[in-house]
């Protein structure tokens, strides 16, 4: 049923985990390394400075890890939900041979690799650029750090996200196909009981009204993603951008920028893509009874569009306190004082690429529902 073909499947999941990886293992490698110069620090300016910068890998490590981490655990559960639901005839049939609901749950192992493909990836790019990183990051107030490999490092990056996020993989299958044979294999769907007012309300809405309704209630997890897609675009790529009028390392601003990009533009595909297919049954019907591709499209993306740029928002505003919070703890040890100030020029130039980025994905997945045909939808 789940062959390990699906590991090449889920880019967005392998794309998700090489960045993290990437960005982890950079920085808590160097983080366990510079513990070994700490003893060889004697003045109080290399200590305040070796302090900064021990708390900046760490605050790096959290935010990347302990975001990016949850996302990974919000696309893996939409994953595994669509595949179970698309699937659901077959689970039902093997379900009804004598399949148990742990040994059915226990196929879904393979989303784990998809995990750990990603992850030995991202750990092995990570350490091609380790001596680029490591000669950047080294302060004259400090003792050189050299380069060491470190199983920690292996430990907390690869090995044992591969196991939490499997078991999690596991747990979410285990949880959806709590359903009977028959129910798998009829794909119900148990739908909450509707009260007089929502019954009496649903008389008089027009059909499209309650199509709308029902777009939203089934694209509840694509809006979130749609969200943190837009919050991620925003937010690395300006923290990125503004990080040139601070005078940090154009590697260092280089990494972030292009995480930016990467995270963001998958999240924004993947919470796109499931739209058009979410909804492929309504917008079917909505085309036989002879609604245009317009009014189709206005059934279904406004709402992402709001979503994006209040994820967008969120990510300007995140980015600006951050990026001010970090300028006040690493000046402190230099015995500086620097305001900084939002870069509106960093901010026009990713607002205008997002537009761009977004409205031509949107354009993408408007082409799609042109090609939509009930006769297509009853074949699949």
């Amino acid at each position: 049923m789940i062959t390990h073909k699906i590991i090449f499947k889920q880019f967005g999941i392998i794309l998700l985990s090489l960045c993290t990886v990437f960005v982890c293992t950079l920085f808590l490698n160097i983080n366990i390394d510079m513990r070994a110069i700490k003893d060889l620090i004697l003045t109080t300016e290399g200590v305040q400075i070796y302090n900064a910068k021990m708390i900046m890998y760490n605050t790096i490590i959290a935010a990347c890890g302990g975001v990016v981490g949850l996302i990974i655990v919000l696309v893996l559960f939409f994953t595994i939900v669509n595949y179970i639901d698309d699937n659901s005839k077959n689970l039902g049939i093997l379900k009804a041979l004598g399949y148990s609901r742990k040994k059915l749950a226990l196929m879904f192992y393979k989303y784990g690799l998809c995990i750990l493909f990603g992850s030995i990836i991202g750990f092995i790019i990570a350490f091609c650029f380790m001596p680029v990183v490591y000669n950047g990051f080294n302060d004259p107030a400090l003792p050189n750090v050299n380069i060491h490999f470190n199983f920690l490092t292996l430990l907390f990056t690869v090995i044992i996200p591969y196991m939490i996020f499997t078991i999690i993989g596991i747990v979410i299958a285990f949880w959806k196909l709590k359903k009977t044979p028959l129910e798998l294999i009829k794909n119900i769907k148990k739908e909450k009981k509707q009260t007089y007012k929502e019954r009496k309300n649903k008389e008089y809405a027009s059909f499209i009204i309650e199509v709308k309704y029902n777009s939203i209630k089934r694209s509840k997890m694509p809006l979130l993603f749609t969200l943190i897609g837009a919050f991620c675009f925003s937010a690395q790529i300006q923290m990125s951008l503004s990080m040139d009028s601070l005078n940090v390392s154009v590697l260092f601003t280089g990494i972030i920028l292009i995480v930016g990009i990467l995270l963001g533009t998958t999240t924004l595909i993947i919470s796109l893509s499931s739209v058009v297919k979410n909804n492929k049954d309504y917008l079917a019907i909505l085309k036989a009874y002879g609604y245009t591709n317009k009014e189709c499209n206005i059934m279904l993306f406004p709402l992402y569009r709001i979503t994006s740029y209040l994820g967008f928002i969120i990510g300007t505003h995140y980015q600006y306190f951050f990026l001010k919070a970090m300028v006040g703890l690493f000046t402190g040890p230099y015995d500086m004082v620097i305001e900084y100030r939002f870069n509106f020029k960093a901010f026009v130039i990713t607002i205008f690429s997002f537009i761009i980025l977004f409205e031509f994905l949107m354009y993408l997945y408007k082409t799609q529902i042109k090609k939509l045909s009930l006769k297509k939808v009853i074949e699949a």
